[in-house]
């Protein structure tokens, strides 16, 4: 099996290679920047890139105030506040210290919608199948969803299955990354949305993550 062992090698390949590309990929729009997470601890599943879009005043001004998610089950009950349905005695508790640090649905809904778009992405050197296994876990916490593959690869057989999974197609060609086609896009919950901004916030924290700045900006900030 010594052909397996290269794969995770190649597979980091590909995802720097995306790296290198998301500022042509993703267009964050006006007032918003992409942020990157690597292996992004999903609410099922960690895809291999994530790519958050947000308000980057938000996301300072939430990492700066230091109240956090703890977790996935605290971002759901952080919408449910009040709810008598199913609550148990320890959903009471954690709610009430989740109030106690100073949280409350409106602001868990304004930060929630201060993230505009999330693409989480899947690299794969063959193995496309287990890729779309991958990604049926986790896309339907995240609006997008891919599969990167390296250019070689043929891609004929794919088409249905990703259309059937919604799931978009990158290829990797010499370093350099290009669709192939977007899947389409899902509304997630809003707890999801405000634990990609968590996740956005603890891998920045880390050195894990980062913030995209693109080739004008930062020729404008070198000047």
């Amino acid at each position: 099996m010594p052909a397996r062992v290269g794969h995770p090698i190649e597979e980091a390949k590909l995802t720097r290679s995306f790296d290198s590309s998301v500022g042509r990929l993703v267009r964050p729009g006006a007032g918003r920047s992409a942020y990157i997470v690597s292996e992004a601890e999903a609410p099922i599943g960690r895809p291999d890139v994530l790519v958050v879009v947000a308000s980057p005043s938000v996301v300072d001004k939430y990492i700066a105030d230091g109240v956090r998610v703890p977790n996935v089950s605290a971002s759901k009950l952080l919408f449910d506040f009040g709810s008598l349905n199913g609550r148990t005695e320890h959903m009471t508790r954690v709610e009430s210290s989740l109030r106690g640090d100073g949280w409350s649905r409106s602001r868990a809904r304004r930060l929630a919608l201060a993230v505009h778009d999330s693409l989480a992405i899947e690299a794969k050197v063959s193995d496309w199948r287990g890729g779309l296994r991958q990604v049926s876990r986790f896309r339907r916490s995240f609006q997008r969803s891919a599969l990167l593959l390296p250019a070689g690869i043929s891609i004929d057989p794919l088409h249905e299955p990703l259309l059937a999974y919604g799931c978009g197609l990158l290829l990797s060609d010499a370093g350099r990354v290009e669709w192939r086609f977007e899947g389409a896009t899902v509304e997630p919950p809003l707890w999801a949305r405000l634990w990609a901004l968590e996740l956005v916030a603890r891998s920045i924290e880390s050195g894990s993550g980062y913030r995209v700045v693109s080739r004008a900006k930062r020729s404008i900030a070198s000047r």
